[in-house]
């Protein structure tokens, strides 16, 4: 299976996840929040790859043009810049605190394979891509710790 296949698959069942527990109003935010990450993940990478706008065609239905991504990408690529925990994630981490689920943990493990899928896109996956995807999840798996009192059976950071 291509990878722009396997991320159209993985971003269905991930949108998915979100409409069984917290609701379909968040596909918008959802989709925004992945297509800010690549470009977080594709600025640590000195060249432009056409796939990326194929990547982010299957999140957000069109694919941007040359110029929006390189801008995107320059913007992304300052340090100064964090990405901001999404609202679908705080919506879910407050249903699993409320429902006693492990929705939070299953999604930041499908986010992980889209992130990697999306990262990973254009043939190759580096190291600073890698670090990139890692501080993205690190900083979500943060919130989560911080916001929650305990932890669901199964969850993937203790």
């Amino acid at each position: 299976m291509d990878v722009i296949t396997e991320l159209k698959q993985n971003y269905t069942a991930l949108t998915g996840l979100l409409a069984d527990t917290i609701g379909s109003d968040y596909d918008d935010a959802l989709s925004g929040y992945i297509a800010a990450c690549w470009m977080k993940i594709w600025s640590c990478n000195k060249l432009y790859a056409p796939e990326y706008a194929k990547a982010i065609d299957c999140v957000l239905g069109r694919e941007p043009s040359l110029e929006q991504c390189l801008t995107a990408l320059s913007c992304c690529g300052d340090e100064n810049r964090k990405l901001d925990i999404p609202t679908p994630f705080r919506t879910l981490v407050s249903y699993d605190n409320a429902q006693k689920t492990d929705a939070t943990s299953k999604f930041l493990a499908q986010l992980n394979h889209i992130l990697v899928a999306g990262a990973s896109c254009n043939g190759d996956f580096t190291i600073e891509e890698s670090n990139a995807v890692s501080a993205i999840l690190e900083s979500l798996a943060g919130w989560w710790v911080g916001s929650s009192r305990s932890f669901p059976t199964g969850s993937c950071c203790r």
